[in-house]
């Protein structure tokens, strides 16, 4: 004997579910109407999970660059702060050198003047120049030039070079030596820039000499 089977739309049990007769009745049609509006819910549901799935998706990948944003602009504010103490730490550095390096100079001014006002020791020989010490000089001189006139210039660095010397108006001797018929003066013209040639007690100024 064949059993009843159960109808997969409306389940009711029938012998022949899939008779034209049972398919067209008011029950099945129901039923299948109502399965359809279910089916459609249902697919509405999963539409709208995966929509809110899609959303939060969005969202999380917002709030992740988001973040890295923040990082990376905290890291850029370090780096900044970090910069600005080191540019800071070297501008005091800085300030520093030239603070000593302004000492410095400090120092070799005062060293500078110190020896301006005490000249060091040389091994210079101390003289004390008369008359005849000094037509002892200017005939050494004259042997590198013989029979020529000598410049105030070249005699005053010669004995500059050579000598301390401790009688500072030594000078006064030369217009004595004139006098004495020993040197004769001559005007000439400056041997170099820095020649101010010699000055006698009538304030004329010769530049060369000769001895006799």
């Amino acid at each position: 004997m064949q059993k009843a089977k159960i109808c997969p739309v409306c389940g009711k049990k029938l012998m022949n579910p899939n008779s034209k007769r049972h398919i067209n009745s008011k029950y099945h049609q129901d039923a299948l109407k109502k399965k359809k509006r279910l089916e459609i819910k249902v697919g509405q549901k999963t539409v709208s999970k995966k929509v809110v799935s899609d959303k939060v998706s969005t969202l999380d990948k917002t709030s992740q660059i988001r973040l890295e944003i923040n990082e990376i602009k905290n890291q850029l504010v370090q780096f900044i702060n970090t910069l600005n103490q080191s540019i800071n730490y070297y501008n005091k550095k800085i300030e520093a050198f030239s603070k000593s390096i302004i000492d410095i100079n400090s120092r070799i001014y005062r060293i500078e003047d110190y020896l301006k006002l005490k000249p060091l020791k040389s091994n210079k020989k101390s003289i004390f120049i008369n008359k005849n010490q000094l037509i002892k000089i200017m005939k050494e001189i004259a042997k590198k030039d013989e029979g020529k006139y000598i410049t105030f210039y070249d005699l005053r660095e010669y004995i500059r070079d050579r000598y301390n010397v401790e009688n500072e108006n030594w000078e006064d001797l030369i217009e004595k030596l004139r006098d004495e018929g020993k040197i004769q003066f001559s005007k000439g013209a400056k041997s170099n820039d820095m020649d101010e040639g010699y000055k006698d007690s009538f304030n004329k100024v010769y530049y060369y000499f000769k001895l006799n």
